[in-house]
């Protein structure tokens, strides 16, 4: 009993030296900068459980290379510092600020279909419904990064218009391009970016036949404007299994990929994902 009771508490103070290692290890030094509508990976000590962000709760990754979470900042922003503060449990360990830079975006203006500017009492209800389908989704992810390898972007193709762009549709209404859209002719092959789940394949009235996969962690990925979509809800996907093909449904000027990237609840500009060194 006695030697069992002295090898605990040798563990104990042993958990307890590495863990004072680990967090001056990775004590923040000096403020992170993001933009709206960007992504960092932000380190964090192998004991971290979660991360708050404002009224934000993110759960870190942890792998045996590597230990961090990810930050979204929202396109709509206008805060200048955020202040998280990483956890090991019920515990504060330490606080990370990260500073909100400026980003001016392009501006574009497109005609398309009045009906899909001036929605009618029937689409309007439809879009209501649909709305409240994908906040569900959004909302209910996996607590486990799903990717084993670098994300991709879907389309080695033209972008027709960037991230982020704002734009005026048919002179009336004002919006903001929330992701990138490809170059693609109808009937290209569309791949998934990366590994994942499908949470929802079907006709959406804005972004058409429409592909969305939950990576995990609350990294999710959609296709839109497909003319055909190949897999099922509930499919499990390998990095660039096919999905589709590019098309011209939903609300568009003619055939292409939108691809949009959602990460803790916020539309963000897909080719920093791309960009990140995951997992």
């Amino acid at each position: 009993m006695l030697k069992k009771l002295i090898l605990n508490i040798f563990f104990i103070s042993l958990v307890s030296c590495s863990g004072l290692e680990v967090l001056e290890k990775f004590e923040p030094k000096k403020e992170l900068k993001i933009s709206p509508g960007q992504l960092k990976l932000i380190d964090v000590p192998p004991l971290a459980t979660k991360i708050s962000c404002g009224e934000e709760v993110i759960l870190p990754s942890h792998n045996p290379n590597r230990s961090y979470y990810v930050f979204a900042e929202s396109y709509f922003s206008s805060r200048k510092v955020v202040s998280c503060e990483i956890f090991q449990e019920n515990k504060k360990l330490y606080e990370q600020k990260i500073s909100v830079i400026t980003k001016n975006y392009p501006f574009e203006t497109l005609s398309v279909n009045p009906k899909r500017v001036k929605l009618n009492k029937k689409d309007l209800k439809r879009v209501i419904k649909e709305r409240k389908v994908l906040k569900k989704i959004y909302g209910n992810f996996g607590d486990k990064l799903l990717v084993d390898k670098k994300f991709s972007i879907p389309l080695q193709s033209k972008v027709t218009s960037f991230y982020g762009t704002r734009r005026l549709f048919n002179n009336v209404r004002k919006s903001q391009h929330l992701g990138i859209d490809y170059r693609a002719k109808v009937g290209v092959l569309i791949p998934s970016s990366n590994k994942g789940t499908v949470v929802l394949a079907q006709d959406l009235f804005y972004t058409g036949n429409t592909v969305i996969i939950d990576h995990g962690l609350g990294i999710f990925t959609l296709y839109g404007h497909l003319s055909k979509i190949l897999v099922n809800k509930g499919d499990i996907v390998e990095r660039l299994e096919i999905l589709g093909q590019a098309g011209k449904t939903g609300r568009v000027t003619g055939p292409h990929l939108h691809w949009g990237v959602k990460v803790n609840g916020h539309w963000v500009d897909g080719d920093i994902l791309s960009e990140l060194k995951l997992p």
